[in-house]
């Protein structure tokens, strides 16, 4: 065991820089943490046969802000849990690149049906990664579509008087303020059939940036439309018209944007033009457009002194559809300072159109009485589809927020440990080979000089044949221990949770 002793210094330092490894990477990988966060946004329900809509944002964890983000990869993995299934190929990742203010967004398609877990992996402003793994639940066929909402009901101030039912409401249930909109004044018989006439009107309470007419005379349909620019929070209206007066209130809404597009009515796969009016001089806005409860679409533009134009391409929908297109600044807006409307997407006839949109109130139970008229005797009016549009109540539509940045950096940060702790083990691995291979060769060299002493005191050979088998049998236990203390040191460096 000459040459052994001989290098017992660079065996006690290989042995060393093992238990550094293990005792330093344990202490690096504890010190690890994440800076950034990942907040995903989007369905909690998937579906084959549609495309969902995912948003992601980095958000700095220090200075609680969305840092700048750059593209995203996103693939998904077969099962539920930390770990795919290793049975399952993975699919192609996806890159997200199309910005959004401060965030990416995109479409994906998940591959089937079934148990999947999303991993979006984004890049850092340090060069670093954050990953975040969502599971997600894909069921078979397209998502339902719920149908446009009821509003609350509206009662006058005092009872109807008279023959008449006379409404004033604003289009789209909200009235903002100090943006521009819209009152629809409505005219009709008890039994719904509409009165073309002129119907007075006073304000007991509010005041407009526009002055509002002293009278206004329904069409054929029994509406009429009138501007607005809402300055003080309440409105006091009373209507009086052929003997028959109505009393109703109006309150604002503290909505931050209008949004108008030149048509209510647009087909199927369109280009939709649209132009915003903001409360907000400038920053980014997002447009989202919405299918009864599914996210379509989202786009995005910069507001130039509070104002924005764009354009916004509609999916392939059932015909007809009422969608709903919404504008807002960021994702944590409350729903009420969100401003839309609805749009009717179709290509039936004008007048098919409108009647097959009025027969929708009917079932909702808005407006019965006068839209189920509507509904045998509607023409095509583009001015009668924006205001039947208008009836419906605005959704709370919002991205579901799928991951945010606890959930993220805690991910993230399990995940870089988990590749420190694989680069040491790794580390540990090869310098156990290549102590094994130094303490072959001195092994070898061991017994060269072994051999040359037996042979030079005279020994024989067969007491040499013992002699090796010696030596082998020490180096086969030498091995054994060192494999077994190599192993037993990368459990303990895999198995802690540092």
């Amino acid at each position: 065991m000459g040459a052994l002793f001989r290098h017992r210094k660079l065996i006690a330092g290989v042995g060393a820089v093992w238990l550094a490894l293990v005792i330093g990477g344990g202490v690096f990988t504890s010190t690890l943490d994440a800076r950034v966060g990942l907040h995903v946004f989007g369905p909690t329900t998937w579906y084959a046969h549609d495309g969902s809509v995912i948003r992601i944002g980095l958000h700095d964890l220090e200075f609680s802000r969305f840092a700048p983000l750059g593209a995203v990869r996103a693939n998904f993995e077969k099962g539920h849990g930390e770990q795919p299934d290793r049975d399952h190929v993975p699919s192609r990742p996806t890159v997200m690149t199309e910005h959004a203010g401060p965030f990416v967004q995109g479409a994906l398609v998940p591959p089937g049906v079934g148990a999947w877990t999303l991993v979006l992996t984004a890049r850092t402003p340090d060069g670093g990664e954050a990953t975040v793994r969502v599971p997600i639940t894909v069921l078979p066929g397209s998502a339902p579509v719920t149908p446009p909402l009821r509003p609350k009901e509206r009662k006058p101030l005092k009872p109807d008087v008279g023959p008449l039912k006379l409404d004033i409401a604003p289009l789209d249930q909200v009235l903002p303020g100090d943006l521009p909109t819209q009152l629809a004044v409505i005219a009709h018989d008890p039994d719904g059939r509409p009165r073309s006439l002129g119907v007075h009107l006073h304000l007991q309470e509010g005041r407009s940036a526009i002055d509002l007419p002293s009278a206004v005379t329904t069409d054929r349909h029994g509406l009429a439309t009138l501007p607005i620019k809402a300055i003080e929070p309440r409105f006091w209206i009373d209507l009086s018209a052929d003997g028959g007066t109505a009393s109703w209130r109006i309150q604002r809404t503290p909505t931050q944007f209008v949004l108008d597009t030149p048509s209510p009515r647009v087909a199927r796969g369109a280009t939709v033009p649209f132009s915003l009016q903001s409360l907000h001089r400038k920053g980014p806005v997002f447009l989202d457009l919405w299918h009864g409860d599914v996210w379509l679409r989202t786009s995005a533009m910069e507001l130039v002194d509070r104002r924005a134009e764009g354009e916004l391409t509609l999916p392939s929908l059932p015909d007809p559809s009422i969608v709903w297109i919404q504008a807002y600044q960021t994702a944590y807006l409350p729903q009420k300072a969100r401003g839309g409307r609805h749009l009717l997407v179709t290509t039936l006839p004008p007048v098919e159109a409108n009647r097959w949109l009025a027969s929708q109130l009917v079932a909702q139970g808005i407006d019965v009485a006068w839209a189920g008229y509507l509904a045998q005797h509607a023409d095509g009016d583009p001015t009668l589809t924006r205001a039947l549009l208008g009836r419906f109540d605005r959704p709370e539509r919002d991205p579901p927020l799928l991951a945010d940045s606890s959930d993220s950096a805690r991910q993230t940060v399990a995940s870089l440990k988990l590749t420190w702790q694989r680069r040491f083990a790794w580390a540990l691995l090869g310098s156990g080979v290549l102590m094994i291979i130094v303490i072959a060769l001195v092994l070898r060299q061991n017994s060269r000089e072994v051999q040359a002493a037996w042979t030079e005191a005279g020994g024989g050979e067969e007491a040499l044949q013992g002699t090796r088998k010696g030596a082998a049998a020490d180096a086969l236990y030498i091995f054994l221990v060192l494999a077994v203390f190599l192993l037993g040191l990368m459990q303990l460096l895999l198995r802690i949770r540092w």
